[in-house]
């Protein structure tokens, strides 16, 4: 159900109404439509005076009527819940992420050493080019992109079959983390959803976890 909201003048002096006496350094609730808790690094009245002179106006009463203070039982509580949230997580994806480490290291080391001489020369090549077609223009242009057009595809020629054999060792390993920790991110996900409804009293709050614009 979405949130029935009042004028932007009714929600800009209910949020100076939460806000009112606290200061610099409160936790707050959706100070940002991209974050879902964060402290105040200016007043509350300067963001408040912002959001009605800077945002566009389809935005600013519902950005009003979401930014509210934390209180500090909230806060705690709030902390409590995503602390072990995260620490359930990591232990499932802490072993997985070592595992895939373990795989993708040494295929890693392998593009590196096939591609590091390959961009060096590269760049050893562009960058004189793009030194001599700095002296010059014109002529100089069609030169410069002969030139960088041939490194590149010589570059190409040396990394592209050191690339296909690197996705070729990290694709199923990629895969196999994904497998294993996509249900704790998934648990991990929802729990802080949830969590989201002790900082936010807004019942019917469009949060979903990345935004309030959805």
């Amino acid at each position: 159900m979405p949130i029935k909201l009042k004028s932007i003048k009714a929600e800009a002096e209910a949020c100076r109404k939460a806000w009112k006496g606290l200061e610099v350094g409160t936790d707050s609730v959706h100070n940002h439509h991209e974050v879902l808790t964060e402290k105040l690094t200016s007043s509350a009245t300067d963001r408040i005076n912002y959001i009605l002179t800077d945002k566009p106006l389809p935005e600013q009463a519902l950005r009003l009527r979401l930014f509210r203070p934390v209180t500090r039982q909230a806060w705690a509580k709030y902390q409590k819940v995503t602390r072990q949230a995260w620490a359930k997580y990591q232990k499932v994806t802490g072993p997985a992420w070592a595992k895939y480490q373990k795989v993708t290291g040494p295929a890693w080391a392998k593009y590196q050493k096939v591609t590091g001489p390959a961009l060096a020369e590269y760049q050893k090549v562009t960058g004189q080019a793009r030194a001599e077609y700095q002296k010059v223009t014109g002529q100089a242009r069609a030169e410069y992109q002969k030139v960088t057009r041939q490194a590149w595809a010589k570059y190409q020629k040396v990394t592209g079959p050191a690339l296909a054999e690197y996705q070729k060792v990290t694709g199923p390993a990629r895969a196999e983390y994904q497998k294993v920790t996509g249900p704790a991110r998934a648990e991990y996900q929802k729990v802080t959803r949830q969590a989201h409804n002790i900082i936010c009293k807004e019942k019917n709050c469009p949060w979903d976890g990345k935004t309030i614009f959805v």
